[in-house]
């Protein structure tokens, strides 16, 4: 099985008037760049005899986040607003980029809707030309972390609790173990197959389950990052909901007491506050979705908690036990046909859920 390589690359936007500011962010990636964490595209890097138009377009199609250095300046450039921003834009609507804002002095911001949509780092009424140089500072530390929390690197915390977890036997990431298979899964659907780690799961298998989908696809996680990654799910989702298929998404509440239990025994408050931005980067996303097509809902879980993830079509479900024993991403796995008993209990869950966030939305 081929692995596709997690993109690592940040992009980082903003104008030249403001260089003493791209100076610090750059004092604080620093060490992320160093340990090979993240790789930085700044426009200015670009050497010369090289497209600069080429070289943003491919190092936005390689980001998995972009900071924008936002003041009046910034929103001034026509080289930011025209060169830059529509590409961004684009992939963060297409590709699942997470924009994260920094508010470097007062501006319109909060007018601009383009970029008012993407929660920024700092308070935009306190941008840091209002702030003394502990504040600032702080500022930049937290972007740093939401960064690499964002890219799903493991803070010491993390690495910690990970080396006290019982080691997970590796040898069969490749194969499932099949429960019950159908002679012919294109007719039957009487089959389940397990996997011992949900990473074994192939990434063509997931993009299976939504293209063969024709009137219902239900998707419930903590975050949904997995599906907001997969390729080409916006323009897959869209199309089906145009269809005529229905569309339920459903993901944790920031605010839902249950999601402590999941960052339980660290030290600090880092892993949840990673947690919180990641759900509320998705939440976004998923709802620029719901905002394009009425039969896509999308709904949170304050009441309840959801201890597994789910995803089912009409034809399929798959199934993924969050569990105390393994690392974040690890969970086991089981992937069944709709004729199989899993199936009904998947979804039972999820309309359980659902119907009882209702009010909640």
């Amino acid at each position: 099985m081929t692995t596709k390589m997690p993109r690592k690359k940040v992009f980082v936007s903003y104008s030249h008037a403001d260089r003493v500011w791209l100076k610090r962010l750059l004092v604080h990636l620093k060490p992320l760049e160093r340990e090979g964490v993240v790789e930085l595209f700044v426009h200015t890097r670009i050497k010369p005899g090289q497209k600069w138009k080429g070289e943003i377009e491919a190092a936005l199609s390689e980001a998995r986040v972009a900071v924008l250095l936002v003041s009046a300046d910034f929103l001034a450039s026509d080289f930011v607003a025209h060169d830059e921003l529509p590409p961004l834009l684009e992939a963060a609507e297409s590709d699942g980029l997470v924009v994260l804002p920094v508010i470097l002095a007062p501006s319109r911001f909060a007018r601009t809707h383009s970029l008012s949509q993407f929660q920024a780092v700092n308070d935009p009424k306190k941008p840091l030309t209002q702030l003394d140089e502990g504040a600032r500072e702080t500022v930049w530390v937290e972007l740093a972390e939401q960064i690499e929390g964002i890219l799903e690197v493991k803070s010491p915390a993390i690495e910690a609790a990970s080396e006290l977890a019982p080691e997970r036997d590796t040898r069969h990431h490749d194969q499932s173990y099949p429960v019950r298979t159908g002679d012919d899964r294109s007719s039957k659907r009487d089959w389940c197959d397990f996997y011992p780690e949900q990473s074994a799961f192939a990434e063509d298998a997931w993009q299976r389950i939504i293209t063969g989908t024709t009137d219902r696809f239900d998707t419930m996680g903590t975050t949904l990052s997995g599906w907001r990654r997969t390729r080409d799910f916006r323009r897959v989702v869209l199309e089906k909901a145009r269809s005529g298929c229905a569309v339920r998404i459903l993901l944790m509440h920031e605010g839902n007491p249950a999601l402590d239990t999941i960052v339980y025994g660290y030290e600090d408050d880092q892993p949840r506050a990673d947690l919180s931005s990641t759900i509320h980067s998705n939440l976004a996303f998923f709802q620029r979705l719901s905002t394009q097509e009425k039969n896509i809902t999308v709904r949170q879980i304050r009441n309840g908690n959801a201890q597994l993830f789910i995803t089912c079509s009409d034809q399929e479900a798959v199934v993924i036990q969050y569990l105390y024993s393994t690392s974040w991403g690890h969970g086991t796995l089981w992937h069944c046909g709709s004729d199989w008993p899993l199936y009904s209990v998947a979804r039972k869950e999820f309309d359980y859920l659902w119907h009882a966030n209702d009010d909640l939305r």
